[in-house]
């Protein structure tokens, strides 16, 4: 099977299980809490979607996106962060799709991720159901 997804955090446990109930609600998931770990990863599975940690050790989540973009991949980047030293109008600007601030409730964002796989759905409709979703 393809695997849909990528999630980059450093934070071991919290990537594992995001990734875990990925797997259970139907969509392909790995995880590495190693930027250039995850970085191979992105190049070998070539996801529709990665879910990256902003701050990391090794490569930021933002030079992983960096790279990744210079490879001409086609996926795309929710960051998933706690830190503030990028404001999130930056994230977006720069090519991400989303920006999640930890802590994060994980049943949420496995919805908007579904919502986001989804075949021919907008940049609206993925902030009208994050919008729904975090309104619960």
């Amino acid at each position: 099977m393809d695997i849909q997804v990528i999630v980059l955090d450093d934070e071991t446990e919290l990537a594992k299980i995001i990734a875990d109930i990925m797997n259970l609600e139907g969509i392909s998931c790995t995880w590495s809490d190693d930027s250039l770990l995850g970085l191979e990863l992105i190049r070998r599975h070539r996801p529709s979607l990665v879910i990256c940690d902003v701050q990391m050790p090794g490569l930021s989540g933002v030079e992983v996106f960096q790279k990744v973009q210079k490879q001409s991949y086609d996926c795309k980047f929710f960051f998933h962060t706690a830190q503030t030293q990028y404001p999130d109008s930056y994230l977006i600007t720069i090519g991400g799709v989303m920006v999640f601030r930890k802590p994060t409730c994980i049943d949420r964002l496995v919805e908007v991720v579904k919502t986001y796989l989804q075949r021919d759905v907008s940049r609206e409709q993925v902030a009208c159901s994050i919008t729904k979703a975090f309104m619960k």
